[in-house]
């Protein structure tokens, strides 16, 4: 495209589809972006392109009757149509910051709302869960505690009988041994006999 076919600076739809007006510098897209405006908001900017056009018309009119120049007049209603259709004043401005912040400030606690709703109702469903499986382990973990208690004691009473029992047999081949009797000391002594 020639840059003379170009169309003027101004506020344009975006050229890829999106929802958001894009800033046209009369060369290039810029990075400028914002909301678009509502419909009610557009058509009464084209009242009021249509009512400056009127007056501009019947200023023009009585200025060429009355032979005075229409040029400022028509200048000044070509500069308010090119404001409205093009541009937001600073109260539009402000009321549409203030009506996105209440949106958005309406839909977090909604979703914060909602997350606390869930996060209750996964609590009230995981205590009985938690307290029953808690109680099962704790009931678990004494009867490991008292088995393990037992096998230890019998442990403990098995060592002990063994040990006696090697002892008090031990006890009789020495003494054996050392009253004459059929064992032979050092045949004992070297684990020969």
């Amino acid at each position: 495209m020639r840059r003379e076919d170009a169309p003027p600076a101004g506020w344009y739809p975006d050229p890829t589809g999106g929802q958001r007006l894009w800033w046209w510098d009369g060369a290039d897209w810029t990075d400028h972006k914002r909301v678009a405006p509502r419909a009610g908001r557009i058509a009464m900017a084209e009242e009021a392109a249509a009512a400056a056009k009127a007056a501009g018309q019947a200023a023009a009119a009585k200025d060429a009757s009355s032979g005075y120049g229409a040029a400022p007049r028509v200048r000044a209603a070509a500069s308010s149509r090119a404001r409205l259709g093009s541009t937001m004043t600073r109260d539009d401005t402000t009321a549409l910051v203030e009506e996105v912040r209440r949106a958005t400030r309406t839909e977090i606690e909604r979703a914060t709302q909602g997350l606390t709703d869930r996060a209750g109702d996964a609590r009230r469903q995981l205590e009985p869960l938690i307290s029953e499986y808690g109680t099962k382990a704790v009931r678990w973990a004494r009867r490991a505690a008292v088995v393990g208690v037992l096998l230890w004691v019998l442990y403990l009473a098995m060592t002990a009988a063994i040990q006696t029992g090697l002892m008090g047999w031990l006890g009789d081949r020495v003494d054996n041994a050392v009253n004459g009797t059929a064992v032979d000391v050092p045949a004992l002594v070297l684990g020969s006999g």
